[in-house]
C-alpha cells in the first residue's frame, strides 16, 4: 500500500510539477525549442524493454553509467552504491518512471501553450510582467481546461 501511495504521489505531483517547469522553460522562447521537445519526449518513443535495459545498465554498481560518472568526478562511495539493492530499488524505479513520463506531459502542455493567443503575452510584457508572472497568471489559468 505504501509503494502504491508513493507512486501516486510521485506520478501526480512530481511528474506534473516537472512537466510544468519544463513547459515554462520551453515556452519562454529559448533557442532549440524543437530539439529540447524531442529530447524530452524521446523516452515515450523508445520501447519499454529498451528503457528497462538502459536503466538497468545505468544503475549497475561496477560497470554502469552512474558508477563511471561518479568515479570520474571522484565520488567513489556513490560509484559503488547498490542502486538496485532492496532498500533503494523503489527510489531507483521512481527516478526512471519520472524520466520516462515527464516528456509526455510536457508535450501535452506545450500543445496547450501553443494555442494561447500571443496577444495575452504581449500585453502582459508591455505591462511589465516577468516571465514567471506571465506563466502563473496567463499560461496556467488558460491551460486549466
Amino acid at each position: 500500500m505504501g509503494n502504491t501511495v508513493g507512486i501516486l504521489i510521485v506520478g501526480g505531483i512530481v511528474i506534473f510539477g516537472l512537466a510544468f517547469v519544463m513547459t515554462m522553460m520551453l515556452s519562454s522562447g529559448i533557442r532549440g525549442k524543437k530539439f529540447f521537445r524531442g529530447v524530452i519526449f524521446l523516452p515515450n518513443i523508445i520501447a519499454v524493454i529498451a528503457l528497462t535495459t538502459l536503466w538497468g545498465y545505468m544503475y549497475t554498481p561496477r560497470t554502469g553509467l552512474f558508477a563511471a560518472v561518479f568515479d570520474a568526478v571522484g565520488l567513489t562511495d556513490l560509484a559503488r552504491f547498490p542502486w538496485l539493492g532492496p532498500d533503494t530499488i523503489f527510489i531507483a524505479m521512481m527516478i526512471a518512471i519520472v524520466r520516462i513520463e515527464v516528456g509526455f506531459y510536457v508535450v501535452l502542455l506545450l500543445a496547450g501553450v501553443d494555442k494561447i493567443p500571443p496577444d495575452f503575452y504581449e500585453s502582459a510584457k508591455l505591462d511589465g510582467a516577468s516571465d514567471f508572472q506571465q506563466f502563473r497568471f496567463i499560461t496556467v489559468p488558460l491551460l486549466s481546461e
